[in-house]
C-alpha cells in the first residue's frame, strides 16, 4: 500500500506554471525614475482602477528598491488607487497567491496598507510598517481556492497622502507547487511534510490559524490533481 502510494506521488510531474503575467512590473521599462499610470489606463498585462489619480510604476525611485528586478508599483499617486488582473484558473482547484509589500519609505504615514482581493472578494487587509519592518520588504501568502475559468486578482492601495504601499513579485501557481519552482513533484511533498513537522504556520495550507492533519490532507487533495 505505502510502495503504491509513493509510486503515485513520484509519478506527478505536472508544470506548476506561474498565472499571474508580469507579476514584477518590469514591463514596459521606465526610462525614467518613475512612471504614472492614469486611472482606466493598462500596462504590461494590468489595469489601473478607474479611481483616484493612478498609480504609480517605479523604477530607480524606488525606497526600497523593487525586490524582484528592477521595477515595482506604488498603489498611490496622492490618493487611493489600485491594480487588477484576470488570469486563468480551474474551478475548484487550490492555488497559493504571494506577493512582497514594502512602502516609501521617506514619505506618508509610517503604516501603509492595502486590500488584497481574489475572486472579488478580500482576502486580506495587508500592513507595512517602516519602524516594524526597518523599511524592508514583507512576504505575504494566502492559499485560495478558484471558482471560475477566469479569477481577476486586486490590490488596492488605502494611503490617500502621498507615500503609499508598494507591490511586487505578485506570483499565482497550483498550490501543490510548494516550493515555487514550477514543477509539482515528489519535492514538493517532501518539503510541505518537513514544514509540518516543525508546525511552522508556513504548511497552514487552508488558512485556517492552525497546523494539523486537515492542512496535510488539503495538501494531498492539490498535489494529487497535479494542477
Amino acid at each position: 500500500m505505502g510502495a503504491v502510494f509513493v509510486t503515485g506521488l513520484l509519478a506527478i510531474n505536472a508544470r506548476g506554471q506561474e498565472l499571474v503575467n508580469n507579476g514584477g512590473f518590469e514591463l514596459p521599462v521606465v526610462a525614467n525614475p518613475w512612471a504614472h499610470r492614469l486611472p482606466g489606463s493598462s500596462f504590461g498585462g494590468w489595469t489601473v482602477d478607474n479611481v483616484g489619480q493612478g498609480i504609480v510604476q517605479v523604477a530607480s525611485f524606488g525606497r526600497p528598491n523593487a525586490v524582484e528586478g528592477l521595477q515595482c508599483l506604488e498603489l498611490n499617486f496622492y490618493d487611493t488607487c489600485g491594480v487588477s488582473q484576470a488570469i486563468a484558473t480551474q474551478p475548484g482547484t487550490l492555488y497559493t497567491l504571494t506577493f512582497m509589500m514594502a512602502g516609501q519609505n521617506d514619505v506618508g504615514p509610517d503604516v501603509k496598507t492595502m486590500l488584497v482581493q481574489w475572486g472579488g472578494t478580500t482576502i486580506d487587509t495587508a500592513s507595512w510598517s517602516r519602524s516594524a519592518s526597518g523599511g524592508q520588504w514583507q512576504r505575504h501568502t494566502h492559499t485560495v481556492t478558484a471558482t471560475s475559468a477566469n479569477t481577476v486578482i486586486h490590490f488596492f492601495g488605502q494611503t490617500s497622502v502621498d507615500g503609499g504601499p508598494y507591490l511586487d513579485a505578485v506570483s499565482v501557481v497550483c498550490a501543490a507547487d510548494y516550493n515555487h519552482d514550477q514543477v509539482v513533484d515528489f519535492f514538493d511533498y517532501l518539503d510541505f511534510v518537513d514544514a509540518m513537522s516543525h508546525q511552522g504556520l508556513e504548511s497552514d495550507f487552508n488558512n485556517d490559524g492552525i497546523v494539523d492533519f486537515f492542512d496535510y490532507l488539503d495538501f494531498l487533495v492539490a498535489f494529487g490533481s497535479g494542477c
